[in-house]
């Protein structure tokens, strides 16, 4: 019998605290709206969360993931207790990651975008991981990111007694351009 979903509640708060946190002071990229949370469930196929950016957009999309450990051994044996996936809508990606900092992204360079967006979103999962530590939870051991356009050809690693992401989408100037999926399962509180 699979166990039952973890509660994504505080990991869905980190998510919208750090991704906050980035956007603060930069006057070109201002978060307008309140993020829109949503419950979906994950696709898995062979053991590996599936990561498409069609579910994200319907558009050209930047992908970024990166999955949690719980120590070096699980990650040794791709045994994961989450995963994070970030989303970049690709018309205005240049702009914004040029106004958080990343001045070598140039739309016409995919390489230089995709680093750029690996940059910013292992800001996010440090910041992530902080946050989660804050709240009482041990401190987990994040893969690299790994970054992408449009689809993760063989999926990631996640933990597989989940069914469930849980879905920020984030605006900016009016307009819906990140999404933050976040799966998790067991994490042990700190003692």
């Amino acid at each position: 019998m699979a166990k039952k979903d973890s509660n994504l509640d505080d990991p869905i708060k980190c998510v919208i605290e750090v991704v906050k946190a980035a956007f603060e002071g930069k006057s070109q990229a201002e978060i307008a709206e309140k993020p829109v949370i949503e419950k979906k469930n994950l696709m898995e196929y062979e053991g590996k969360m599936r990561v498409v950016g069609m579910d994200a957009f319907n558009e050209p999309t930047y992908i970024v993931t990166v999955s949690f450990y719980l120590s070096a051994k699980a990650q040794a044996s791709h045994l994961s207790c989450g995963a994070f996936v970030f989303y970049l809508k690709q018309a205005g990606a240049e702009d914004l990651l040029k106004s958080l900092g990343y001045r070598e992204a140039e739309e016409e360079n995919e390489p230089s975008m995709l680093k750029g967006c690996g940059e910013f979103c292992k800001t996010l999962v440090q910041k992530f991981i902080a946050s989660l530590r804050e709240k009482g939870y041990v401190e987990l051991l994040a893969s690299p990111p790994e970054a992408y356009r449009n689809s993760v050809p063989f999926g990631i690693d996640f933990s597989l007694d989940q069914f469930e992401l849980g879905r920020t989408i984030f605006s900016l100037k009016g307009s819906k351009t990140m999404v933050v999926d976040i799966t998790m399962g067991f994490i042990p509180r700190s003692k």
